[in-house]
């Protein structure tokens, strides 16, 4: 029988002092019998002194960050306004007309710039970039090109040019010196989208006048009679008016400036022959009536006679061809010597002059009967339009 204590239980088993049991450890491999475990009181060791530490504290959120809503609005306001006023000094910058700039064509900022470049253009004989300054194309552009540009440019030339305006108004004060003369012109503009354009670029110039006078007149070295219409535009500049028939010629220079393109300007001239012309036009008259006399014709080239004839009798006579013999008659002679040639205003390449010459018609009708008639011939026209081929008719009755 197994030793109990007084309690009646058994004795636990003992250790030897020097070693100490852990179940923990991996090194113990003592065994023991089930029924200690089971019968024997559970020893609890003495658990070593713990230093109690409080759990740290959670970190506190930051503080929100104090708004500083005054200040930020100051600053924002502040930036504003030194974009505004950048913009502004651009903007006056930009809407500044600078003299000495070249203005591109079709792009000017302001309104002076439209005028001085449209000028600056036609100065330097530019046609093509001239009319890229304009607010609407030119109902006729016969005139508006670099040729009547540089004879222009060539007798007068236009310098100094000087454009005054601002974007609240539609005008610009333009002043330049024309062939040394001072010009004060105000012109129109008008803005298109970014940009400004002249409004009245050119003058309206009434031709019919010239064209009307002599086919050949050229305004600097174009011809008149070549415009689509009566009415032409020209630029700012000077223009001469010249005629290339060698028969006539003008009654002065005819030189004419345009420095207003305000209006119409009607043009005119006045033509008078050359020295010696008059001789001319009796040498050549005498010449057709000498060689008209000598036609076989019962109607003549110069325009005298006809196809038939009536007698006394009323019967109707028909000259057989090439039968009429033509004389002068009355003391007449084929001279227009004393003749005195003029022409009208309006077509100056056609001088008439009045006569008194009579001429004598023999001819022989079918039924081989000899007639004469009697013409009396009155006037005398010489058309030198075609100055390689003048036409003489010399009316008669």
């Amino acid at each position: 029988m197994d030793d109990m204590d007084d309690t009646g239980r058994r004795p636990a088993p003992q250790l030897p002092p020097d070693e100490v049991f852990s179940p923990d450890d991996p090194e113990n491999t003592m065994e023991f019998p089930m029924a200690i475990f089971r019968d024997a009181a559970p020893r609890r060791a003495a658990a070593a002194p713990v230093e109690y530490e409080p759990p740290e504290p959670e970190p506190e959120p930051p503080a929100p960050a104090r708004k500083h809503t005054g200040v930020i609005s100051l600053i924002v306001v502040i930036v504003l306004v030194l974009l505004a006023a950048g913009g502004g000094v651009f903007w006056y910058l930009q809407s500044q007309d600078d003299p000495s700039k070249p203005v591109v064509a079709g792009q000017a900022g302001t309104p002076q710039a439209a005028v001085r470049g449209y000028l600056q253009a036609v100065a330097a004989g530019n046609s093509t970039i001239a009319m890229l300054f304009m607010a609407q194309p030119p109902t006729d552009a016969t005139f508006l090109n670099d040729t009547v540009l540089a004879a222009g440019k060539t007798a007068q030339p236009i310098t100094d040019i000087t454009a005054v305006g601002s974007k609240q108004s539609q005008m610009v004060q333009a002043t330049y010196n024309l062939g040394g003369q001072p010009v004060e012109q105000q012109y129109q503009v008008v803005k298109v989208g970014r940009y400004y354009f002249v409004k009245n670029p050119t003058m309206t110039v009434d031709i019919q006048a010239l064209v009307a006078a002599d086919s050949s007149i050229r305004i600097n070295g174009i011809l008149a009679a070549s415009a689509q219409g009566t009415t032409v535009q020209l630029f700012p500049g000077a223009y001469e008016i010249t005629v290339d028939n060698p028969l006539v010629q003008l009654t002065s220079t005819n030189g004419f400036v345009i420095s207003d393109t305000s209006g119409t300007l009607p043009l005119s001239v006045e033509l008078v022959s050359n020295d010696g012309f008059i001789e001319q036009l009796r040498t050549s008259a005498t010449a057709a009536l000498k060689g008209c006399l000598k036609q076989k014709t019962s109607l003549t080239t110069c325009g005298f006679g006809a196809l038939q004839f009536q007698s006394s009798s009323t019967e109707v006579l028909v000259p057989k061809a090439n039968s009429t013999k033509w004389s002068l008659s009355g003391g007449s002679k084929a001279d227009f010597s004393g003749a005195e040639f003029s022409w009208d205003a309006s077509k100056p390449t056609v001088a008439t002059a009045d006569i008194k010459i009579n001429v004598l018609a023999d001819f022989t009708i079918a039924n081989g009967k000899e007639y004469k008639t009697t013409f009396n011939l009155f006037q005398v026209t010489v058309d030198f339009t075609d100055a390689q081929n003048w036409v003489v008719t010399i009316a008669g009755q």
